[in-house]
């Protein structure tokens, strides 16, 4: 069975992962898939699609110019921050790994669990006469979906789609 969703920015489900068991039957494609088992209940997670899905700003500087006279933004990092990659509180670390790593192979990217900023990181630009500047610091993200597919026992239990995102790449934003 195939199945496919488009990705909306900002969505996320959580899901439940219910007792997991040996036994059941695996999806077709298995081999890009993990799989866990306990008892009679077997649940299987698969990356069925990936993409970029934006910037996500850590901290944000500003400047107002309310001059006539061009002034100029440093934009610096003096604090860290850390932003993790999200799947589901319920799902085990291994499976989290496992998607994580199916997301970086699916777009290519360098896509870590986890990015922090690097202290001391920064930018200078000009703003111009009676205008604001914004500079973010963040990363961009990558955002796959996930299909769970589900046996217990004999019987196929119903196939669940949710969200892992994945940062990549730190940059800094103007606007």
């Amino acid at each position: 069975m195939s199945f496919s969703k488009l990705l909306t920015k900002g969505a996320a489900v959580a899901v439940t992962v219910a007792a997991i068991g040996a036994g059941a039957a695996a999806p077709a494609s298995a081999a890009t898939a993990k799989c866990e088992s306990s008892g009679t209940t077997t649940y299987c997670y698969q990356v069925t699609s990936t993409a970029g899905s934006g910037f996500k700003a850590l901290y944000t500087d500003a400047v107002i110019n309310t001059t006539s006279s061009t002034a100029s933004l440093t934009c610096k990092v003096e604090t860290s921050s850390t932003y993790s990659a999200s799947t589901t509180a319920s799902v085990s670390a291994s499976v989290k790994t496992f998607l994580v790593a199916s997301v970086d192979a699916s777009v290519s990217a360098t896509v870590t669990g986890s990015v922090t900023t690097v202290i001391g990181s920064s930018t200078t630009v000009s703003v111009p006469a009676y205008t604001t500047r914004y500079c973010d610091r963040g990363s961009y993200l990558y955002k796959g979906t996930v299909l769970r597919t589900g046996a217990s026992g004999m019987n196929q239990l119903p196939n669940y789609t949710f969200y892992v995102t994945a940062p990549a790449i730190l940059a800094w934003r103007l606007r």
